[in-house]
């Protein structure tokens, strides 16, 4: 009979068990069968006479025994040490693979022998068991106090108490004793709650959390007062884990020791900064969080893609559910996000790919936090490896930070960017203040060489994003940070905290981060136990050694392995190839210097200090920098070459303009690491004279001649459509009823925001617009820049969306009159929304950046059209509407086609378009379309690029063939958008040509101008076109008069094999010295030509017919015949 043997783990129905359990539970069966028989199993012959295989077998069975069976006199163990030949190697890979893979479906008595067995191969002394304790820390889990987390924290903590000399033993691997100080770091704040709290949270009574964290507190404190050199390796997250518990006795005493007298535990370090200076290992990191949720991670960054088809929430509600359920585990999230920062880096695929990007991991974490001391946490890890960079440190642990930033500008997820920004301004000032000065060189130097290798190409739409938010002081505060001013006090600013950027903050989770961990100044935690709710504040020097960040680069090469993107951004023109730039310690000299940019602002930076730290002053002489202890004093500048006092917002705004002009004399594109917000209208132009840092090397020169003449494409006359102006008080006191309300309060909003101003006429808009280039400016800039925030937006939204609704209840709204004038007053109202660029103009485009423009009052009408039924008679009203806006407002046509092209309705017909244009006086399609199209090519050629693929695969019918709409398409493109409308035919997702008579179009080509007939030559050569089809145009041409058709109907020629329509066509031209026949007969006539057999044959036909009536039967039966012969020709080849 077989013998019984308890389950190892608690499999249900639907469980695949491990292909590992198996031989297991065989082995089980067999010891314990063996047992029966044999009383010593040492003595067995299967443990002196067998094999490795049996060995090994036997070794399984017992530590199957010994992990499902009660063994009070730890029998299996001895039987397993006893009878181990490879110093319990095997045994011990059994107990790791376990813990990584089965830990959460082991049953509470086989985790309990577990441990039991640890403990005992660790009394041994000589069992290499650090690997599997690697893999126990990690399934003690960071916010996590249920009664199993708990009780596994409670039983090591207890182990490694009896075994404090073992661990610390130099003979164990180096990583053993450091990982165990980070792993209950990590873990002591989750268990800092008081015991009515901890009553709520578990229901096992044995387990106190206060015992425990004292349990742990003193076993910490104790193993790196030890061991303080090897705790130290671990690097700046022991600083910033210690931090967070460094108010809790006795852990209280060993952070005064560390901050006043490092010397009493270390003989290697000297200094807190030292060992901030320190990147902490993966190694380390990995261990953050538990398996399962690494697991989750990598699979979703790995394959989840950032489409619209691709329900992204879905997978965050999933593992926001699995992983973040509970309250108390917010503190889990700050290790998620250190992980996916620190460890997780995207390889070159990846990143070229429309994978989940870390930095919408670390937006997610962050929005989804509700615990706003967790919040903080958060961000701390999120930048501290930025606070302490150096060059040559791999920027991947500084590549999400950024990103967040650059990617939340758009209405939709400014706050997160206003919140890092400010925590990022506020932190350097306060966490450290012996470090102020390393601190803001790391961020400087961190963002150049960012900027550098392309992970951004400028942070200039960060300053326009704080500028036209109207957050001056917080733009003052990070360009002073940035070093764009000369030197200066960083004060505080009176800047609201955003916590919790997304979402508003519940009631939070009473934790211990609500007394120990809010201040995050290292110096305040010594010396203070209560915390003060009231912050002071204090003053920073920057000194004239930190060198300002170059918002545009021109250093060479990433020297990082993991970072060859940034010489495809070389290739791509992102960043200027072969500029000598040396990274030392000291910093790289700016490309323009804070004398090039404006003179300064006396900006400042927020404080969030807790507590006075201590003060220091800054001094700064010819040879070096020191850092003078002071006290009751503050640190003290040289005055300002400019008061602050005297500025005025809009001498902020024209400093920040000649900052922008001067910045993007290279005119950065978005990218695909920065998110689109509604486009800035164009500040004025000041010609500025700039002094070139660079040396003038031919490599140099030539890349400024290249980006010269491409920026040279990109400029483009723009065209202002000038309209009788209308009193727009006048018209709306012609109406009554709801839309009369629902105008005056459009109109008050619009009046407000400056979209209409009183003139001669009346109320109305202005039609002499300030032209970029003439370097006109005046108050109109200052309400454009103003317009552009998101509150703006959306109370202009509003106002337009109460009065479509009044439209739609007005039951004599189809009065011709009525809508006329409503329809005049909208367009008065909106006219220069209508007049600026309202869409992308940058070279990349996303999904987010044409969504984001859809935020504008202009397409709620179109929102409407679109979610009505067909057959509702209101829909009428609202496209009555549209038609007579239609008739004041050219732009409204190719704004409905751009809104059906990006909202990505359900509509491939365009069929609202189509009732637009059938809704007008005389309606024609075809005329609509192209008069708007044509629009569309004056104000902006790429969006005419973007649309133009869908708008002609929709309306074929209505546009092929058509040579006035074909000329457009061929006189508006670039180069550029010649290689996207190439790329969409050769993969068959348009098709300018569908009809097979051509001779039409190639006539007319004829006339157009060269650089239109060499893009239409291309557009035909992308086609799969027979050559047959340009047979007429054989006949037309002239060598002459049209060179560059025939020299691409040669190029034709050349890759085909001639045929005697081809033949006949050539030699019946006028001309007997005609280029184009001479150069086609003479290459198939070549001897090394493929087809001069063929061409011969087919020569030799035409001199053979009769020159009679019969010629045309003549030729035709030879051709017969030579088609003939190719279809035998074809099939011998084929058979041998």
């Amino acid at each position: 009979m077989e013998p019984q043997i308890l389950p190892l783990l608690k499999l249900t129905p639907l469980d695949n068990p491990p292909k590992f359990l198996i031989p297991l539970q065989s082995a089980g069966k067999f010891v314990k069968k063996l047992r029966e028989s044999e009383a010593n199993v040492v003595d067995s012959q299967a443990n002196r006479s067998g094999s490795d295989e049996d060995q090994r077998a036997l070794q399984a069975g017992l530590l199957y025994l010994a992990l499902t069976e009660p063994d009070p006199r730890h029998s299996f163990c001895t039987d397993i040490v006893l009878t181990s030949r490879d110093n319990l190697t095997y045994v011990l890979s059994e107990m790791t693979r376990l813990v990584a893979e089965t830990w959460p479906k082991m049953t509470q008595s086989v985790r309990c022998n577990l441990i039991s067995l640890l403990g005992e191969f660790i009394s041994t002394k000589t069992a290499s068991v650090e690997v599997l304790m690697l893999h126990v820390y990690r399934r003690m889990t960071t916010g996590d106090i249920s009664p199993q987390n708990l009780w596994l924290i409670d039983s090591m903590a207890d182990l490694l108490e009896k075994n404090k000399d073992w661990l610390g033993s130099l003979e164990r691997q180096p990583f053993l004793l450091p990982l165990t100080v980070y792993t209950f770091l990590r873990l002591i704040p989750d268990h800092h709650l008081s015991p009515q709290q901890a009553s709520l949270v578990t229901s096992n009574p044995s387990v106190h959390l206060s015992k425990l964290r004292q349990k742990e507190l003193v076993l910490v404190e104790e193993l790196v007062r030890k061991n303080f050199d090897r705790c130290a390796q671990i690097g700046r997250d022991f600083i910033r884990l210690l931090h967070g518990v460094a108010r809790l006795e006795p852990m209280k005493r060993l952070w005064d020791d560390i901050l006043q007298n490092i010397s009493s535990l270390s003989s290697h370090f000297s200094s807190l900064a030292e060992i901030l200076e320190i990147t902490t290992p993966q190694c380390f990191t990995q261990t953050l969080i538990p398996h399962e949720m690494e697991q989750w991670v990598r699979w979703m960054m790995k394959n989840v893609h950032c489409v619209p088809r691709v329900p992204v929430h879905r997978y965050q509600d999933f593992f926001q559910r699995k992983f973040f359920s509970t309250p108390e585990s917010q503190s889990l999230r700050v290790c998620l996000l250190r992980y996916v920062v620190t460890y997780f880096y995207p390889d070159n695929e990846m990143l070229a790919s429309t994978l989940i990007p870390r930095w919408n991991v670390v937006s997610w974490i962050l929005s989804q936090s509700t615990c706003p001391v967790a919040t903080v946490n958060a961000k701390l890890a999120l930048f501290y490896d930025w606070l302490f960079f150096k060059p040559n440190d791999c920027i991947m642990n500084l590549e999400p930070a950024l990103l967040a930033i650059m990617n939340h500008l758009n209405p939709r997820s400014q706050l997160i960017a206003f919140s890092l920004v400010d925590f990022l301004i506020k932190i350097v000032g306060t966490y450290y203040p012996p470090m102020t000065e390393r601190i803001v060189m790391g961020v400087r130097s961190g963002l150049d060489e960012m900027i550098r290798l392309g992970v951004v190409k400028s942070i200039a739409p960060l300053f326009e994003f704080l500028h036209r938010s109207s957050s001056l002081d917080l733009l003052r505060s990070l360009r002073v940070l940035l070093g764009l001013e000369p030197n200066t006090t960083l004060t505080s600013i009176a800047v609201p905290p955003v916590e919790n950027p997304s979402r508003p903050t519940p009631e939070k989770w009473p934790g211990p981060s609500d007394t120990p961990v809010v201040s995050t100044n290292l110096n305040s935690v010594a010396n203070t136990t209560v915390i003060s709710r009231n912050q002071t504040t204090t003053s920073l020097t920057v000194t004239r050694s930190l060198s300002p960040v170059t918002l545009m680069t021109d250093s060479g090469p990433p020297t990082d392995p993991r970072l060859t993107r940034g010489h495809a951004a070389i290739l791509a023109g992102a960043v200027p190839p072969n500029l000598n730039s040396t990274l030392t310690e000291n910093l790289p000299k700016p490309v323009l210097t804070t004398s090039e940019i404006i003179p300064s602002l006396q900006p400042s930076i927020p404080n969030t200090l807790q507590q006075n730290p201590l003060p220091f002053t800054i001094s700064q002489d010819d040879s070096k920098t020191s850092i003078i202890p002071a006290r009751n004093t503050l640190p003290t500048l040289p005055s300002l070459p400019r008061s602050s006092q005297q500025l005025t917002e809009v001498q902020i705004t024209d400093d920040l303009d000649i900052m922008e002009i001067n910045i993007l004399e290279n005119k950065p594109a978005p990218t695909r690491t920065a998110t689109w917000s509604p486009p800035p209208i164009e500040s004025r132009r000041v010609i500025k004279k700039s002094v070139d840092h660079e040396p003038d090397t031919p490599d140099s020169l030539e890349f400024k001649i290249d980006s010269l003449r491409r920026r040279f494409q990109d400029y483009q006359i723009r065209f202002h459509y000038f309209v009788e102006s209308v009193d727009v008080n006048s018209l709306i006191k012609q109406l009554d009823g709801p839309i009369r309300t629902a105008l005056e309060q459009f109109r008050d909003v619009a009046k407000q925001v400056g979209l209409i101003r009183n003139s001669s006429i009346g109320l109305c808009a202005s039609q002499n617009l300030d032209d970029l280039d003439n370097g006109c400016y005046d108050q109109e800039q200052n309400s454009s820049v103003y317009l552009r925030s998101a509150s703006v937006l959306n109370d202009l939204c509003e106002s337009m969306e109460a009065l479509i609704q009044a439209v739609l209840v007005e039951d004599s709204f189809d009065d011709l009159e009525i809508a006329g004038r409503t329809a005049a007053v909208v367009c008065e109202l909106l006219f220069c929304l209508f007049a600026q660029r309202l869409m992308p103009v940058g070279v990349e485009w996303s999904e987010e950046h044409l969504e984001d423009c859809l935020e504008f009052p202009i397409f709620i009408p179109f929102r409407h059209l679109l979610q009505m039924n067909p057959g509702d008679p209101k829909r009428e009203l609202l496209l009555l509407l549209l038609t007579e806006m239609q008739t004041r407002q050219p732009r409204l046509g190719y704004h409905l086609l751009f809104f059906l092209k990006v909202s990505k309705v359900n509509d491939e017909k365009m069929s609202i378009y189509r009732n637009f244009c059938a809704s007008q006086e005389n309606p024609n399609l075809r005329d609509s379309l192209f008069k708007d199209m044509q629009l569309l090519s004056d104000d902006n050629r790429r969006l005419f690029a973007y649309l133009l693929p869908d708008v002609f695969t929709v309306f074929s019918s209505e546009l092929s063939n058509d040579t006035e709409f074909l000329r457009l398409i061929v006189a508006t493109i670039d180069p550029g958008m010649c290689n996207s409308l190439i790329s969409e035919i050769v993969r068959g997702h348009l098709n300018l040509f569908p009809n097979n008579d051509l001779t039409n179009i190639l006539n007319a080509s004829l006339e157009w101008n060269s650089i239109e007939q060499l893009f239409f030559w291309q557009l035909i050569n992308a086609h799969e076109i027979p050559t047959s089809r340009f047979l007429p145009l054989i006949h037309a041409v002239d060598s002459f008069k049209h060179p560059e058709a025939c020299s691409n109907l040669i190029l034709l020629l050349k890759l085909e094999k001639p045929s005697f329509e081809l033949v006949r066509a050539l030699l019946s031209r006028r001309n007997s010295n005609d280029l184009l026949s001479m150069t086609a007969l003479h290459f198939w006539s070549c001897p090394d030509n493929q087809h001069a057999g063929r061409f011969s044959n087919i020569l030799c036909s035409f001199i053979n017919a009769p020159l009679s009536s019969t010629n045309a039967v003549g030729v035709s039966s030879a051709t017969n015949n030579q088609n003939m012969k190719d279809v035998k020709d074809k099939r011998r080849s084929s058979s041998k």
